[in-house]
């Protein structure tokens, strides 16, 4: 919910109050693993040496010592909630890893939407959302499209949109989830309830992109939405496969190529058709006004070539005009504290990649790999193109919570390569 100071506190005493419920559980097979000890080791080693030399340029300014012990405990307790989450007591099996992230994602994607519900006075309409102009016109008249938040009595702060839009992504990305619970589910009438949970957050974020006028969430939902319905295709094919080996790696290979190409797709229709589909919707109005085309992309190639002229940081580089941070988790990085924590982070995210193919060659059911394939893709949007640390340490957080939940899953599976499913005793 990002309360000011509560939030934060809450977030690192998490980790002690799903102890004490019986939801974690340090099992030494986890501590086998060379994933999660790698993964661990690169993230305490970043954010120790990443928090440090931001502190120490005083990058936060006012904010002090608050903002140097915060990250450095909320973020590693956080990934470390995720890995040693216990499934076997966790309720609601197979849905579990979907409902503890939604709860998760929930409270920042409900800050943005009465964040920005405020900011409107709750006096806009359906019609008036999507179709009037005059919806945006104020918004963008203001510098960096910058709104208060919900928290906040002080109009002359505001928080940019880019900075809110990644919270929507997570929650249009759930529109693959959605339609995968509604034709493609077994059990149609046990997930009514968590189907009418993932709506509403759908919604929600919805309403806080049309609202804003974003862009981001918008290609969430299209390449999600593609990628979801590929992969529900895949799994319905291989299903009635006869010879089951032999196709594996025949549709392996397909799969592989149907992805590249509906993102591609996604992308050349977003570009070509969708902004002139929408131009007279506030769903698409910055989409026929720019496209994709930012300033962003400047800022990323100033950044590298000045890679190594200023190697250590300290928001010295020269950004083009206007441009106040790189938009880009790694390289935003670079930009505050040098070129040794933008090395760790990106060896700590490529260091998920042989867990998620570890991931999704378990039996686990449909609809858990399209939460997983639709999250992953919000959390590449918005850390290819926003400051994410710099806008929401939180947002960041969960991020790492969701990656260390997926290697619990992952290791605790791979312990039972002798069952073709999940076995009942495992989640009892």
């Amino acid at each position: 919910m990002n309360i000011p100071r509560l939030s934060w506190l809450l977030v690192i005493l998490l980790p002690f109050s799903l102890k004490f419920l019986g939801h974690l559980n340090f099992s030494r097979n986890i501590f086998k693993n060379k994933y999660f000890k790698l993964s661990s080791l690169l993230l305490v080693m970043f954010v120790l040496i990443n928090f440090s030399v931001v502190f120490s340029y005083n990058l936060y300014g006012s904010k002090g010592l608050t903002y140097f012990i915060f990250p450095i405990l909320m973020i590693p307790a956080m990934f470390f909630s995720g890995v040693f989450l216990n499934y076997k007591k966790l309720p609601f099996y197979p849905d579990n890893i979907i409902i503890i992230n939604l709860c998760l994602f929930f409270g920042g994607i409900l800050w943005v939407f009465l964040s920005v519900g405020h900011y409107f006075s709750w006096n806009v309409s359906i019609t008036d959302l999507f179709f009037s102009q005059d919806t945006l016109s104020e918004l963008n008249s203001t510098e960096g499209r910058r709104i208060q938040s919900f928290w906040s009595s002080d109009y002359s702060e505001g928080i940019s949109a880019p900075s809110l839009d990644i919270f929507s992504s997570l929650g249009v990305s759930l529109l693959g989830l959605i339609i995968c619970q509604l034709f493609f589910s077994k059990n149609k009438r046990q997930n009514i309830p968590l189907l009418f949970f993932i709506i509403i957050i759908f919604l929600m974020s919805l309403f806080s992109t049309i609202a804003l006028g974003s862009r981001s969430p918008i290609i969430v939902i299209v390449c999600s939405l593609f990628t979801s319905i590929a992969y529900s295709q895949y799994v319905f094919i291989s299903d009635f496969s006869g010879n089951k080996k032999s196709f594996k790696l025949f549709s392996n290979v397909i799969m592989t190529i149907l992805f590249l190409f509906f993102l591609l797709l996604s992308i050349s229709a977003l570009y070509d058709h969708f902004s002139h589909v929408t131009s007279n919707t506030n769903l698409g109005s910055r989409f026929a006004e720019k496209g994709l085309e930012t300033d962003r992309y400047d800022a990323w190639i100033a950044a590298v070539n000045q890679m190594w002229e200023f190697p250590w940081g300290g928001r010295v580089m020269k950004l083009p005009s206007g441009i106040f941070y790189v938009h880009n988790i790694w390289l935003d990085q670079l930009y505050d504290a040098g070129i040794i924590p933008m090395i760790l982070l990106i060896a700590f995210h490529l260091l998920q990649i042989p867990i998620f193919l570890d991931f999704f060659k378990l039996h686990l059911p449909l609809n858990i790999y399209v939460f997983v394939l639709g999250i992953i893709i919000a959390f590449l949007v918005s850390f290819i193109q926003a400051p994410v640390l710099q806008a929401s340490i939180p947002f960041f957080a969960s991020s790492c919570f969701f990656l260390g939940s997926i290697i619990r899953l992952t290791i605790d599976y791979s312990l039972l390569k002798h069952c073709v499913q999940y076995p009942k005793h495992f989640v009892q």
